[in-house]
């Protein structure tokens, strides 16, 4: 019984990768194909029925969640990457530079998440690796804050003071001996951070401003005038 229980978490990280790498296994409907059949209940031939313009909604629903999980991965990556880097930098600079960058991040902290993603994607431009980039930059706050409190907790660590007295940098210190012990908080920080990432990739869908019609991307609203590709 002990084994069993982990079988749904193994089914559905194998859904998880069909849907990134091959979504064509879980359906052979082209998601953009329009049909006869409009507004059609859930049946054997449409799983979850048809959309207005009879398009068939389980495939435009697998279709649709591999932009928006590869989008929500990489600008969860991006964020990652750059709230480490800074959160690390803030934590070992001198005072007067640590509140300079710290008041820098929690101006962007302050703003909704929504509204920077907005701002950005009006700037560049609507498309998957805008919500990336809008991603990436909202959620990197949030990265840096975290990991600035623990850096802050970690460099009056012992191993850290011994290893200034036997003449490391700061740089190989934060190297060797910060980020390792980072790993288990960012690891969590990040698990939490993909699913807020897919909500926000969805929003910006539903606003019109996710992935380009006649594309499937979740969180479009399904029948609108434009759908069908010209």
């Amino acid at each position: 019984m002990s084994r069993l229980k982990w079988v749904p978490f193994g089914v559905g990280l194998l859904i998880l990768f069909l849907l990134l790498v091959a979504p064509g296994l879980l359906t052979h409907v082209d998601p953009v194909a329009t049909g006869d059949a409009h507004l059609e209940a859930p049946s054997g031939s449409h799983w979850f029925g048809t959309d207005l313009l009879g398009r068939d909604v389980y495939s435009r629903t697998v279709h649709g969640a591999r932009p928006v999980l590869l989008a929500s991965l990489l600008g969860v990556l991006l964020a990652t990457a750059a709230g480490v880097a800074i959160g690390v930098l803030g934590g070992v600079a001198p005072r007067w530079l640590n509140a300079v960058i710290m008041r820098l991040v929690d101006v962007f902290l302050a703003l909704p998440v929504l509204l920077i993603a907005l701002i950005l994607i009006a700037t560049a431009g609507s498309g998957v690796r805008s919500i990336v980039l809008a991603i990436g930059i909202a959620f990197t706050p949030g990265f840096a804050r975290v990991v600035e409190a623990s850096v802050r907790r970690l460099r009056t660590a012992e191993y850290v003071e011994a290893a200034k007295v036997f003449g490391s940098t700061a740089l190989r210190t934060s190297w060797r001996h910060l980020l390792p012990n980072l790993l288990t908080e960012v690891v969590v920080l990040g698990s939490s951070a993909i699913g807020w990432g897919v909500l926000t990739a969805t929003t910006l869908s539903f606003l019109g401003l996710g992935v380009r019609l006649p594309g499937a991307g979740l969180g479009q609203r399904s029948g609108r005038r434009g759908d069908q590709p010209g």
